[in-house]
């Protein structure tokens, strides 16, 4: 048995020994591999303060990046330095003399907390002028804003209202792109989108690479009005002979009627189209050649007179039945008369047939009354391409907006508006339901569906509340609001919501623009007992210009439960702009640049190089474009008289000056006065300047030696126990 165990001894002891003799091996190989980093002298030193919590990367701060490749065009030997975990316990204030660049970044894009809020403490007292700077990419978009008088039209990155420090800063408008002389009937076409000059609010945005990818289309007005002599204004009486049901399908008898009145917005006469069951309509098919290369504006005038919803229809066509249509649904804010227009251009050439349908549409539950007039469709001709193509993102962009940050926590806040987008549209059910009756959501489920609709006395904003129930299928209701979202800025979606029987809640909603584009979300929520609770959510849109926002509440039951859900105090809130995200803080300070000169002496390896500098007289950063780690230590050497190569090492420089640059250097802090004028190991200049050996070493080496040690170790007892073992 003793025997055996001896066996083991040896067997484990040789194992050992050869495994750290092969670590010793592959290290010493390594360390005399002719590949050492080329240690340099930063000449431009950056220091980054990033409000990310985590170890943070430059290489996420786009900003950072573009400012860099700047510099680096002109001095090559850099270092930046996070001041964030990844240089913690540092001496980060040594450093504040030294540096060139100083930049903050305070807001970082993440969408959890308050994103309207940011904070930096000036621990550093850090007195230099701040400028607040932007940096854009092809993904920020810009408003597209008209002067009349000047006749110019400009593509803005609109500068925000901050708070900072209790003091309100208005940050100066960026025009990233101006072009004059456009006159004000006008239609401008940019990428997908045009723009009316004529009646045109400065309401809409376009997307930096709608800017990049296509010229800028200037349009001028060729005919008025090509319906000008086909009763456009229903002066001659209407359209056709009498009312159409243009949904034949729905069920129960059709209540519609048309009917020509006086009062109308051009000449005399309108149209109106009632409805209590079935989509009432009207259209017109006007022959007219049409342009490929063209573009056509078309207009309407439109009242509700009860109700409060439009639709219309129009289609071109050809004599190859091509078509190119549209259909569209108006929410109407008021019994006001409002105008309509949409530009469009024919997809197909020889489109020589236009129809276009007016509709009061009801489902049977609500009466509709519709008035039109004042029908227009005017061409337009290109008159001017704005090339567009060297406009250079990503970019940064300095808003000339300075100031003096405070010692100690300096407070950057967005002044966020709580106006409610959908305060005009029944948000909380005060003034009824939004459906005359309960929708089944999923009438694709088997059996009878069995769902109610009312209104109760408990509400949570106001006295009303809505209350859907289901056993069967799901209950649901929804609006349409007709309110616009701006894609540059991020939304909060917020109502109150109780279940009184069963723990599921369901919401959803859609975005649209004029385009047919649309972005939609569907989330169900889980419920934990029957109090009321407020549910918030945030809405990032992605489409330009969306000008619809529908939402539906549901109780959606699946034939095993009872559902009977309450929702109130629904809110549509501007959040923040996505803007605040580009924003970050900038400043500069004038350096002397060293006379030190920097040479490398001792012959390559990977875990030792010996520097040598000449005429120090100030505080420098020494790079080392190793991979950071804390087994690097830099010491202070001098040679022995013998040889040269051969160096006597004195302490290292503290850890509280080795600091990770580029977010992979090392670097260590020579400080003149902390190094040299105590010790007599550095040689003094005439002109007070000092020359001084480092080495740089990775204590790698010495678990390269150490391993070698406890391998022949390992070897000689397994030599001695075997030979023991052969005695015995």
């Amino acid at each position: 048995m003793k025997n055996k165990i001896n066996k083991i001894f040896i067997y484990i002891l040789s194992v050992l020994a050869g495994i750290l003799l092969i670590v010793f091996a592959v290290i010493f190989l390594l360390n005399h591999l002719d590949s050492s980093p080329k240690p340099y002298l930063a000449k431009n030193v950056s220091l980054v303060f990033s409000d990310q919590n985590s170890q943070a990367d430059f290489q996420k701060l786009d900003f950072l990046i573009a400012d860099l490749k700047k510099i680096r065009k002109t001095v090559t030997q850099t270092a930046v330095v996070m001041v964030d975990n990844s240089n913690q316990n540092k001496n980060i204030f040594s450093l504040v003399s030294l540096a060139d660049n100083f930049y903050i970044d305070i807001f970082t894009n993440k969408l959890p907390g308050n994103l309207s809020l940011a904070v930096f403490d000036n621990q550093f007292d850090l007195k230099l002028p701040f400028e607040i700077k932007s940096y854009l990419t092809e993904n920020n978009d810009l408003k597209i804003i008209y002067d009349k008088k000047q006749k110019d039209l400009k593509f803005v990155f609109s500068g925000q209202d901050f708070e900072i420090n209790n003091e309100i800063l208005k940050l100066n408008d960026l025009i990233v792109l101006k072009i004059e002389g456009i006159n004000d009937d006008s239609l401008v076409k940019i990428g997908d989108s045009s723009v009316d000059l004529a009646n045109y609010q400065n309401n809409l945005t376009t997307s930096i690479t709608n800017l990049q990818k296509t010229p800028v289309k200037i349009y001028q007005p060729k005919d008025s009005n090509l319906l000008i002599n086909k009763n456009h204004s229903f002066e001659k009486g209407a359209w056709t002979g009498q009312v159409s049901d243009c949904s034949a399908y729905l069920g129960g008898q059709p209540k519609i009627g048309m009917t020509i009145k006086d009062g109308g917005t051009n000449g005399n006469k309108l149209l109106e189209l009632s409805s209590q069951n079935h989509f009432a309509c009207t259209y017109n098919t006007f022959n007219l050649n049409f342009e490929p290369n063209r573009l056509y504006r078309l207009s309407f005038d439109y009242k509700t007179v009860v109700g409060d919803k439009i639709q219309y229809y129009y289609n071109l066509k050809n004599s190859a039945d091509k078509t190119q249509e549209k259909f569209g649904l108006i929410k109407t804010p008021d019994a006001n008369w409002h105008t309509f227009v949409e530009v469009f251009n024919p997809e197909f050439n020889a489109a020589n047939s236009f129809s276009l349908y007016f509709y009061a549409p009801s489902d049977g539950f609500e009466n509709l009354v519709n008035q039109y007039d004042n029908v227009s469709l005017s061409s337009y001709f290109l008159i001017k391409e704005i090339q567009t193509s060297n406009l250079v993102f990503p970019q940064n962009y300095d808003l000339g907006n300075w100031f003096l940050l405070d010692r100690g926590k300096n407070y950057f806040q967005y002044i966020r508006s709580t106006k409610n987008l959908l305060k005009n549209y029944n948000p909380s059910f005060e003034t009824g339901l939004w459906q005359k009756k309960v929708e089944d959501c999923s009438n694709y489920l088997t059996g009878m569906p069995q769902l109610g609709m009312a209104l109760k006395n408990n509400g949570t904003a106001g006295r009303q509340s809505l209350t859907l129930s289901a056993k069967n299928h799901f209950a649901c209701t929804f609006n349409i609001f007709p309110v616009r979202l701006e894609r540059n800025k991020i939304y909060q979606l917020s109502f109150d919501y109780k279940t009184v029987a069963g723990n599921k809640i369901q919401y959803y909603y859609n975005l649209k623009n004029n385009r047919w584009q649309q972005q939609d979300k569907f989330e169900s929520i889980t419920t934990q007992d029957s109090n009321w609770h407020t549910f918030s959510t945030v809405i990032n849109p992605n489409i330009e210009n969306a000008d619809s926002f529908s939402l539906y509440f549901y109780a959606p039951a699946d034939s095993s439960e009872i559902l009977i859900n309450q929702y109130d105090n629904l809110k549509l809130e501007e959040f923040t702009p996505k803007e605040i995200y580009s924003y970050y803080l900038y400043a500069q300070q004038k350096n002397d640049l060293s006379q030190a000169v920097l040479s490398q002496s001792t012959p390559a390896k990977r875990f030792k190089t010996q520097v040598d500098l000449v005429n120090v007289n100030q505080k420098l950063l020494l790079v080392y474009p190793e991979k950071f780690s804390f087994g690097w230590k830099a010491y202070l050497a001098a040679p022995t008289k013998l040889n040269r190569l051969n160096l006597f090492l004195f302490s290292s420089i503290d850890s509280e000056y080795h600091f990770k640059t580029d977010n992979y250097n090392n670097a260590w802090l020579i400080d003149i006065e902390n190094l040299c004028r105590q010790s007599d190991v550095c040689i003094k200049n005439s002109d007070g300047s000092f020359n001084l050996s480092l080495v740089i070493q990775n204590d790698l080496i010495k678990v390269g030696y150490i391993s070698l040690i406890f391998s022949i170790g390992f070897l000689i007892s397994a030599i001695i126990l075997f030979w023991y073992e052969k005695k015995i």
